[in-house]
């Protein structure tokens, strides 16, 4: 068994540019001893091996299955049977790519010399042994540039030993530049063909055609690298190439554009992700999107045509959340474009989302400087009234100067008056939510119904079981907020619809306890962009400040119930209140 230690030595002995050392030296005398000797073959099938040390296929911590081993050494007992000039050729072109994908990745110049080394050796090799045994006899190049690339390989291969330096590289498998292999591949292939090509159409010798073809390359190189990046105004290929393979091929771009044109325009965050998700149908594979937008407001809707959708990916990032049908399944490519969409959407939701919390707060904040001056005259005028009050209700029956039934309503109503008038005082001077107490939901809604009796509602109650309504309880502050907030945005819907005749309902639904609260009518419907934020931020209207249900959803909020906008279409709009739970559980 070998120690740890040795055998952490032998690797690091093993490791780059070492192992490659070794194989270019055992490539370099398979190419001098011929490769269609048996003795060649020998030397290339250890190439191959010393290979495998340098860039293995498989992890080392892999165990191989007898099959793998078996097909493994079937491939190299082929590769050295059928071994040929050619076969040598396409493999050195090959290894000379994987040196390019070597290459490129390491940032420091000292780390990249071995590589230049070995990359230069490549090419004399590929240049001086191997492609002139291709050519026919009378095209072949003196034995001087074979003898030039035969006692130049080993000075070469020296310097990779001198210049290399041992390091631990890091564990698992080594990713080669792809694009860095196949530039290095096609520069190669070119500059070969290009080679041959001169010598069969200008009858040229071997090595001025190489020459030639050699300056026609560098001048193809060098316009291209000016055509990459020509530092001016305009960005030149680099910047479409890379804005290709960002797009992939997809409206990104536009939909980018117009998701910010949506942002500068829209207020509303929910009516933004509705809109880009609209513009997100762009896409040739998408044909529907369903979204979900769990806070300020849980909100959802959808885009698209859903029948045409067989394949559905959800998609999610913080409060917001996407799914996405298509015809076929998306590929690792497009969801990562996709997902990358989600992620700049959610910044700017919530990026909507902060302004929309400011304004709401400077807008707040408007409402209570104004409430503030007026809470202050209503608070003298009510100590005034208290006065009077007070004074009336001293007066002697001998000096009033008023009828009996008259001085007899005064001091029946007075001390209610007053009693109401220390209680809205008593308020102004410490201010406080109102707690959602609860009191008996009969005695609450006979009121509701006497106070609305003049107003042509239709009141209904649904008890399950029968009975319950005198034993159910509920919070009269709360439910006495939203029916006065609901009934009155109804009357003025009415006054509106001056020609009209919009019938109301009000519905009072007791299961098991739990109260619910419904006003219903059948005008016309809520405009879907005012709809989206009604109950998530002040909306003002025509007819006041818009702060009513979202004050009515807040206090709901607290008191743990939820308003929420039902249904909403033409010719039935309604409203419900329930209970938070009862939601939650539906």
């Amino acid at each position: 068994m070998i120690p740890t230690s040795l055998h952490e030595g032998l690797a690091l002995r093993l490791a780059r540019p070492w192992s490659l050392a070794l194989a270019l030296g055992l490539l370099h005398l398979g190419l001098l001893q011929d490769v269609m000797t048996p003795v060649g073959r020998g030397l290339l099938l250890a190439h191959l091996g010393a290979v495998l040390v340098w860039q293995p296929l498989v992890s080392g911590a892999r165990q191989l299955r007898p099959v793998e081993l078996v097909l493994g050494l079937a491939a190299a007992a082929a590769a050295g049977w059928w071994m040929s000039w050619g076969l040598a050729l396409v493999w050195m072109l090959l290894l000379a790519g994987m040196l390019g994908g070597k290459l490129f990745r390491h940032a420091r110049p000292r780390e990249r010399v071995p590589y230049w080394l070995a990359l230069g050796y490549l090419v004399l090799a590929m240049l001086g042994l191997t492609l002139p045994q291709l050519l026919p006899g009378h095209s072949a190049p003196r034995e001087l540039l074979a003898e030039v690339a035969a006692w130049t390989g080993l000075p070469l291969l020296g310097l990779m030993l001198l210049t290399g330096r041992a390091r631990q590289e890091p564990r698992g498998p080594q990713a080669l530049d792809f694009v860095g292999s196949l530039v290095i591949m096609l520069v190669l292939a070119g500059l070969m063909l290009g080679a041959v090509a001169l010598m069969y159409i200008d009858d040229r010798g071997y090595v001025e055609a190489l020459l030639r073809s050699l300056m026609a390359m560098v001048v193809g190189l060098l316009v291209l690298g000016w055509a990459w990046n020509p530092r001016q105004d305009f960005g030149g290929l680099g910047l479409a190439v890379s804005r290709h393979l960002l797009g992939g091929a997809q409206p990104f771009e536009r939909w980018l554009e117009a998701v910010a044109d949506s942002a500068l325009r829209e207020d509303a965050p929910a009516t933004l992700v509705e809109r880009a998700c609209q513009h997100m149908l762009l896409w040739p594979s998408l044909r529907a999107v369903r979204w979900q937008v769990s806070a300020p407001v849980q909100q959802q809707g959808l885009a698209g045509d859903v029948t045409a959708a067989r394949h559905w990916q959800p998609l999610s990032q913080g409060t917001l959340r996407l799914e996405l049908g298509t015809r076929q399944a998306l590929g690792p490519s497009q969801l990562w474009q996709l997902d990358l969409m989600l992620r700049v959407l959610a910044e700017f939701h919530r990026a909507a989302v902060q302004a929309q919390r400011l304004q709401s707060m400077a807008y707040v904040r408007a409402v209570h400087e104004t409430g503030a001056r007026v809470t202050h005259e209503v608070k003298n005028l009510l100590q005034s009234l208290d006065t009077l009050c007070f004074a009336i209700g001293e007066v002697n029956e001998a000096d009033a100067a008023r009828s009996q039934q008259l001085d007899a309503l005064i001091r029946r109503q007075l001390p209610q008056i007053s009693e109401r008038l220390h209680v809205a005082l008593a308020r102004i001077r410490e201010p406080a939510a109102p707690a959602a107490v609860p009191e008996p939901a009969a005695g609450w809604w006979n009121a509701l119904q006497e106070r609305y009796a003049r107003d042509d509602l239709v009141f209904s109650l649904q008890e399950t079981p029968d009975g319950a309504l005198e034993t159910a309880r509920l919070a009269t502050t709360l439910f006495d907020a939203v029916a006065d907030n609901l009934l009155r945005n109804v009357a003025d819907k009415r006054a509106a619809a001056a020609h009209t005749t919009v019938q109301v309902s009000v519905c009072l639904s007791v299961e098991e306890g739990a109260c619910q609260l419904s006003v219903e009518d059948d005008g016309a419907a809520i405009p879907a962009e005012r709809a989206l934020n009604l109950m998530g931020m002040p909306l003002p209207s025509a007819s006041g400040f818009g702060v009513g249900l979202y004050q009515c959803a807040q206090l709901a909020q607290n008191a743990g119930y939820r308003l929420t906008l039902a249904e909403n279409r033409e010719g039935c709009v309604r409203f419900e209140l329930n209970p938070a739970s009862a939601l939650g559980s539906g």
